[in-house]
């Protein structure tokens, strides 16, 4: 998502899915999630009782799950409010909605003072009806094959085939002082130019583009795409060592600030390598100061769709693994 987004958001029917190659399919194996893929972003979309689609955005580097407020309202739903005891701050939440689940959309797990609801907000969504974040994807196991633009969800104890541990990438999680996951962002390692890099695992990182950037992408100025972070220190360090990587100044306007874009030609994760993969730079505090304190070692930056579109991965929060097959063989 991006990273505006994250800075509030952190304040505040059944079937077979295509799974990753390998991976034993059977009616009790994936359930298949109503899901839409917008240049690579994430989005579920259930169907209210008159048919009317409701759409949400997944981002597993995202605070919350909730609902806007004035879909709320259309939809009849009850909305209550309480006081919460950490911050003094009022919430309002309502319960899941029947009809998401109803439509394949499974319930955010049950968690101590969320209970598996949703926040009512009047935060700009852009252009979703609600949100689905770290909190909805924790504790499950998803294929997610950006090829094919299908999301499933596994079971816990989901066949592993043989090839497995060749493609096993381990996920670090921030943990409170009883050891007990309390956000559910995970951080995965990536090798670029020898080095490697902890980053946030964020299906939702988001950058809008300008001008210059959308004749890149070949796309309208303003279109949201699925992008990846790096600090602006490692991005300089990139641009310095590597003059040939295409970079694109003033090429991310989606915090109101137009940020530079740069090209990777490779990227490697676990024994996966692949590209080209585009970086938005952030500030290094965004990351390094920010982001950092939810996770379980700080981190240089986030893995999102420009980088995960090569890949069919499956994203196991009980394992704390992810694995890697690629869409197309490195360097085709």
């Amino acid at each position: 998502m991006n990273r505006s987004w994250k800075a509030l958001l952190l304040a505040g029917a059944l079937g077979l899915a295509a799974v990753a190659p390998g991976y034993a399919r059977s009616s009790q194996d994936a359930v298949a999630v109503p899901a839409e893929f917008r240049h690579d972003r994430i989005f579920v979309v259930a169907k209210t009782p008159d048919g009317t689609p409701v759409s949400f955005y997944t981002d597993s580097g995202g605070g919350f799950n909730a609902i806007r407020s004035s879909v709320a309202q259309r939809l009849g739903l009850v909305v209550q409010t309480e006081v919460d005891g950490d911050s003094g701050k009022t919430i309002r939440w309502t319960r899941y909605p029947a009809f998401m689940a109803r439509s394949g959309i499974p319930r955010p797990p049950w968690e101590p003072g969320l209970k598996g609801r949703l926040v009512v907000t009047d935060e700009d969504l852009f252009e979703v009806d609600g949100f689905l974040g770290g909190r909805w994807f924790g504790g499950r196991v998803w294929a997610i094959d950006y090829p094919a633009s299908s999301l499933s969800m596994l079971p816990p104890g989901w066949k592993k085939p043989a090839d497995l541990a060749e493609r096993r990438v381990p996920l670090g999680f921030h943990t409170n002082a009883h050891g007990r996951r309390d956000t559910h962002f995970p951080r995965i390692t990536m090798v670029v130019d020898g080095e490697p890099l902890d980053m946030l695992l964020d299906t939702g990182a988001t950058a809008q583009l300008t001008e210059s950037s959308g004749t890149a992408y070949g796309l309208a100025a303003g279109t949201r795409v699925a992008a990846s972070f790096i600090t602006k220190s490692t991005f300089d360090k990139w641009a310095s060592r590597h003059p040939d990587w295409k970079k694109v100044e003033r090429a991310d306007m989606g915090t109101g600030k137009a940020f530079p874009m740069i090209e990777v030609p490779r990227i490697t994760v676990g024994a996966q390598t692949v590209g080209p993969v585009w970086f938005t730079q952030r500030p290094d505090a965004e990351f390094r100061e920010w982001m950092s304190q939810w996770m379980d070692k700080p981190i240089e930056g986030a893995i999102g769709g420009s980088a995960l579109k090569h890949f069919r991965v499956v994203i196991d929060y009980p394992g704390s693994a992810a694995y890697f097959w690629p869409a197309t063989p490195a360097g085709k």
